[in-house]
């Protein structure tokens, strides 16, 4: 990692290239948040928010016009253009003689890689407050409002046209043949067409309207370009999904759009990609209330590790969590996990969580939270 220089800035709207995705799940966790209770009433409208994620991505071309929408909108608000960051000021020196130390105050989130706190160690502020809650806000209202890529998930329709979401259901292109599924074996015509007549998108062309349900994610998941389990290819031995585009995180909220004609998967939205995930891993809210509740916590925890599992649910960084208390000793928040009921309704359990790797709220977006945040990413895949 090279010096930063004192004269360079660093505009917080520019997305990080692909050599340094591993920051971009921390803007997940350094972000301010408050909270009010596991059990409380909403009070009021709040303003709705993206999840905080410097990584921007393309979703389809198509787009959705919303034919209803529940009164779940809220105000235009003005804010102030972002203004560039300089980067904090590091030892002259050209080999950084600072000390591996960690700063010690109640943001102090620990790690075991040294090569972090050597970072941290050579930054004269590493606590300085790099966007400030309200700088954050209006940063996500910023890029919801200017990318044609991103919505406002909390704002769900109740129907969709149905020419415009059968677009958005075939707008993802085939990758070129030939194509080797996960065993190395040819896929043949037969089973591509059968792949694409499985999306029914022909069925949801002709409807006027189609209802959007309101949904969360249950278990982390792929999000494919086609309603199907099997691994698209370019050649034998190759590692790459062709038509996995993302995943979808536990708690994340989605609008569930359609079902595909074995009712193996669902086609869903989320705030920043479309497409088909295993309806086993998606449960659908029975009212938007219910759904907010998740979608929307007033009282979370956030996963500050690389990853952890909950009772065999993987939970990725920056993955937000209802909270409902913390153990008499301090050890272990009390969270209020989602899960699939027998007919694919949302309901719930109470789980565990080390405080250890998690925290209450948005972590501070700080230098040093970012460089311990992305340090946890050594040793992933």
């Amino acid at each position: 990692m090279k010096k930063a220089e004192a004269s360079k800035k660093i505009s917080p709207g520019i997305v990080l290239p692909a050599s340094v995705l591993l920051f971009a799940a921390l803007f997940a966790v350094v972000l301010a948040g408050f909270l009010s209770g596991c059990d409380a009433s909403r009070n009021g409208e709040k303003g709705s928010e993206l999840s905080e994620t410097a990584a921007v991505s393309a979703s389809a071309d198509a787009t959705l016009t919303a034919v209803e929408t529940p009164g779940n909108a809220t105000e235009t608000e003005t804010y102030a253009p972002a203004t560039d960051i300089a980067p904090p000021p590091t030892d002259p020196s050209e080999v950084p003689t600072a000390v591996a130390a960690w700063p010690e105050n109640e943001y102090n989130i620990g790690t075991e890689n040294e090569r972090a706190a050597l970072y941290i160690g050579a930054l004269t502020a590493p606590e300085a407050e790099i966007l400030t809650p309200e700088e954050i806000g209006a940063a996500n209202r910023r890029m919801t409002e200017d990318s044609q890529s991103l919505i406002n998930i909390l704002n769900i329709p109740a129907m969709a046209k149905g020419r415009e979401l059968a677009d958005m259901m075939t707008a993802g292109a085939m990758p070129d043949s030939p194509l080797y599924d996960a065993e190395g074996n040819i896929l043949s015509e037969d089973e591509l067409a059968g792949i694409l007549a499985n999306r029914g998108a022909d069925n949801i062309a002709e409807r006027d309207t189609v209802p959007v349900r309101p949904g969360i994610v249950v278990n982390r998941t792929d999000l494919k370009r086609f309603p199907t389990a099997k691994e698209f290819h370019a050649g034998k031995g190759t590692h790459v999904d062709l038509i996995q585009d993302t995943e979808l995180y536990l708690g994340m909220p989605v609008w569930i759009m359609a079902e595909s004609v074995d009712g193996a998967f669902l086609f869903v939205r989320s705030y920043w990609y479309d497409g088909w995930v295993k309806a086993e891993d998606v449960a659908a809210a029975g009212s938007v209330d219910e759904w907010l509740e998740f979608a929307d916590p007033e009282e979370f925890a956030v996963v500050i590790d690389a990853r952890t599992y909950i009772d065999g649910v993987q939970a990725d960084m920056g993955v937000k969590l209802l909270l409902c208390g913390i153990s008499i000793d301090g050890n272990t928040y009390e969270i209020k996990m989602p899960e699939r009921g027998e007919n694919g309704e949302l309901t719930s359990v109470i789980r565990t969580l080390p405080v250890t790797g998690a925290h209450k709220g948005y972590l501070r977006y700080t230098y040093a939270n970012f460089i311990a945040q992305a340090f946890k990413f050594f040793g992933t895949d």
